[in-house]
């Protein structure tokens, strides 16, 4: 995939899929292309066990989500620079498909390149799709890499 395209989002959490996205937009990048890595955290999910009785202090999880998306996070940027591509990360809070595209947009981002693992049938319907939400969400350009 040779693009015109200079400012990219990516979003990272460290999956195999995730990789794949990051891979293609460096693989795609070109001389002015910066890449803008993010990890979304979803602090509401953090509470869903209070939600069934489940008493816990959600703080460690809280934290342990935010260093494992600054760890992936920089993981990717280094990952790009080595390849001689400009970027940087950033850990972001709320709902994931629309943080992701807020992200975008406040970038100014030409595209988001996320990576999908391209499910059909009942695995789609029960898991989702974080790709498939911002791609049918957002009205930036999406790459979805299988």
């Amino acid at each position: 995939m040779d693009t015109p395209f200079l400012n990219v989002t990516v979003p990272v959490d460290g999956s195999e899929t995730a990789l794949r996205g990051v891979a293609t937009a460096i693989a795609s990048a070109r001389t002015g292309t910066a890449l803008h890595f993010c990890n979304v955290v979803d602090i509401a999910v953090v509470g869903l066990g209070r939600g069934i009785g489940a008493p816990f202090d959600p703080l460690p999880i809280v934290e342990a989500s935010e260093d494992d998306a600054r760890r992936v996070c920089a993981e990717a940027v280094a990952l790009a620079e080595k390849n001689g591509v400009a970027a940087d990360g950033k850990v972001l809070y709320g709902a994931v498909a629309p943080g992701i595209i807020r992200y975008a947009k406040e970038l100014g981002s030409d595209t988001i390149v996320i990576g999908t693992h391209a499910r059909h049938g009942i695995s789609r319907l029960v898991f989702g799709s974080v790709a498939e939400c911002v791609s049918a969400i957002s009205d930036i350009p999406v790459v979805a890499v299988p």
